[in-house]
């Protein structure tokens, strides 16, 4: 018989991520973790991550996945919650994606427009509409103020106002997608057929327009339509992370495991935006510069000659044991200054890299510093997070604020723990020994029926009052079984010949566990990194021989 006839659950990851991809058709969904067995849904595991659209992983493509959110309410419904002011709208025209959602804005008087107040959104944001000429030849968009002029027939950028960070005409034939980039915190968008460049005065004349969109972030992405509310898309919150690699510089892997991360916080509150740190000598910063490890073209471009010029940020404190992290690539000498005398020279290569650097004393101020050292530096930027933790965890975005993500919680409620006897299998990889499997009773207080693998330590205590807790050091990477029954408990790792651990304390539980738990626990920084390819439970003790099996490499 195979272990998979023999177990009585089985959550494979690839299995999980497919099964989710084929509910909702984004390869995740909201709130499972699919098992494989059982096939009515009893062993699907509810996951909880609770963060607004602050988590990321890495997607089969190798590229950076974050949340992404259309602010702007009725979004290609212009006549609706959209002010009118001296404009006519017809609807119903054909539009850039061959459909007939189109719009006609026709003016019937000076700086006749639309318009729509977002409060919701501030600092920085991307604005974007798809645009094409009808009988006038420009466009004007206003966001919190900004203003930009667009010549659609010709499909270039005209007058830019002050302020403005960024601004894109991507031309899709006849049509235009313009973006328009700032970080400010009015709240007014205002969109004008205009008579040509920084001129709005005529009384009549039309353009055509399509698919609205408000977005956090330096760049446009790909349109979210919304009605009444804003929307969301891509990794959302309460979404397990089938997370297809831990490197967006190497190929990914064709395999996922479930990424589970404990509660965390980038204080940096500008990680894309190096264009707003402060700058001291002749350093200079060219924002929206290349493709960044996300795929889209929002990574910072740094120069620099001397260890005079630098751009740098205020953490307020840095102590020791806590960590900066960013992606980088580019050439020549850097030196990374986190909180004064915590200095970094890393070795800048043309991949994107995520640099990792954890301090060894207190600072002596409280600024994250980039600089020349004595030699050009070009070196491209991109997701600094600064965590005060001993480790880095998965990329957190921010955009003028610092952002938490809140830690992952994959569950399954079950009475199919058996109570005398059962085995669990967990294939993993970084630091199992924080959190690798975890089973406790209704109460979640630890004080009965437990089975938990945390803190390098085992931990075990049922309803009869028998106890275990044992250091184990386990390994870093790899596969775990452990099997429990009234002979005891035995701990096997990789196809050892041999347990790392075991006793002959008798095992029973008085009455089943009834919660399972896979990665983090809730609101335990000490939980690290961990991501689950299999997990595994067997209503029965498994033999040695079958143990070593199952978790020979």
């Amino acid at each position: 018989m195979s272990f998979f006839e023999t177990a009585s659950l089985v959550l494979i990851s690839d299995f999980a991520a497919a099964s989710a991809s084929a509910v909702s058709g984004s390869g995740t969904s909201t709130g499972k973790a699919y098992s494989i067995k059982p096939t009515d849904g009893s062993g699907d595991f509810d996951f909880e991550r609770g963060s607004d659209i602050t988590a990321t992983r890495v997607n089969p493509s190798g590229l950076i996945e974050k949340g992404r959110g259309n602010f702007l309410l009725q979004s290609n419904n212009f006549d609706t919650t959209w002010v009118k002011s001296s404009v006519n709208l017809t609807g119903s025209q054909s539009g850039y994606d061959g459909s007939n959602d189109a719009w006609i804005l026709r003016k019937t008087g000076t700086t006749g427009a639309i318009s729509q107040e977002v409060a919701s959104l501030t600092n920085l944001q991307t604005f974007s509409i798809y645009a094409k000429p009808g009988d006038l030849n420009w466009i004007r968009i206003i966001r919190a103020g900004k203003s930009i002029y667009v010549d659609l027939e010709n499909q270039v950028t005209g007058s830019v106002g002050g302020g403005v960070i960024d601004v894109k005409v991507i031309p899709i034939n006849e049509w235009s997608r313009i973006s328009l980039t700032i970080n400010e915190t009015s709240i007014n968008t205002v969109i004008y057929p205009a008579d040509g460049d920084d001129d709005i005065s005529g009384t009549s004349g039309f353009i055509y327009i399509q698919d609205a969109q408000l977005e956090p972030g330096l760049v446009a992405t790909d349109y979210i339509e919304t009605t009444t509310a804003p929307l969301r898309a891509g990794l959302l919150e309460d979404e397990p992370r089938f997370d297809y690699h831990n490197s967006a510089s190497a190929t990914p892997n064709t395999c996922p495991s479930l990424l589970l991360e404990p509660e965390r916080t980038n204080l940096i509150t500008n990680s894309e935006y190096f264009d707003s740190w402060n700058t001291l000598g002749n350093g200079t910063v060219t924002q929206n510069y290349g493709i960044s490890p996300e795929g889209v073209q929002n990574s910072s471009r740094f120069q620099a000659v001397t260890t005079s010029d630098r751009i740098y940020i205020s953490m307020g404190t840095v102590n020791a044991n806590e960590t900066f992290s960013v992606y980088m690539k580019g050439s020549g000498p850097l030196l990374i200054d986190v909180g004064g005398g915590n200095n970094f020279y890393p070795n800048l290569t043309s991949e994107w890299v995520r640099y990792e650097f954890t301090t060894s004393q207190n600072g002596t101020n409280g600024n994250i510093q980039f600089r020349g050292n004595n030699g050009t530096l070009d070196v491209e930027l991109y997701g600094a997070q600064f965590e005060r933790n001993s480790y880095a965890t998965s990329y957190i975005p921010t955009y003028g604020t610092a952002a938490t993500r809140g830690n992952d919680l994959c569950e399954l409620s079950t009475g199919g723990v058996n109570e005398t006897e059962g085995t669990f299998f967990i294939d993993y990889k970084d630091s199992p020994n924080r959190g690798a499997l975890f089973a406790s009773s209704t109460s979640h207080n630890l004080i009965t029926n437990n089975i938990r693998l945390s803190d390098d330590q085992l931990f075990i205590k049922n309803g009869g009052g028998n106890l275990i807790v044992a250091n184990v050091t386990t390994p870093d990477s790899g596969k775990l079984a452990l099997k429990y029954s009234t002979s005891g408990v035995k701990l096997f790792a990789n196809g050892g010949s041999t347990p790392i651990y075991e006793s002959t304390t008798s095992i029973t539980f008085n009455g089943s566990i009834d919660y399972v738990r896979v990665g983090s626990r809730v609101n335990d920084a000490s939980v690290q990194e961990f991501r689950v390819k299999q997990f595994l439970i067997f209503p029965e003790a498994l033999s040695d021989a079958e143990c070593i099996t199952l978790t020979t490499l």
